[in-house]
């Protein structure tokens, strides 16, 4: 198919393609760039009657910046008590952190003597020998 014709490409501007020239126009880059031109130079559509007014009116909403406001104040206090939770919770295990240090040796030896103790490479009469003298 030969490039669009101005008639083919107004057709395609109005909303009445054709199947041949949708495709052509998607293929032929000079089509698509004088379709692109002309889209341009077309004036834009009316807005709807009484859309201005219906915009102007819900920006004055007083109801619609009450309900950010109330919003925005119950996001700042869900933050002020994650960050509080967070600190108080933080804060409480820095001060028993000597204290766990402290327990960490002990349970590196339980740790020790659990893994010594099933160790799949001991006997099963040393198990049992072991199991009975307890």
């Amino acid at each position: 198919m030969n490039c669009l014709s101005h008639e083919q490409m107004e057709q395609l501007l109005n909303g009445a393609p054709s199947e041949a020239a949708l495709e052509h126009a998607a293929r032929c880059d000079a089509c698509a760039e004088a379709l692109a031109r002309r889209t341009l130079e077309r004036p834009c559509a009316a807005p709807p009657p009484g859309m201005a007014a219906q915009v102007l009116a819900q920006a004055r909403d007083t109801r619609r910046r009450e309900s950010l406001r109330s919003y925005s104040l119950r996001v700042f206090a869900a933050m002020a008590a994650t960050l509080i939770l967070l600190f108080s919770g933080a804060f409480r295990f820095l001060g028993n952190l000597p204290e766990a240090l402290e327990a960490l040796p002990k349970l590196g030896a339980n740790l020790q003597s659990i893994t010594e103790y099933f160790n799949p490479e001991r006997s099963k009469e040393g198990l049992l020998y072991e199991f009975q003298s307890q």
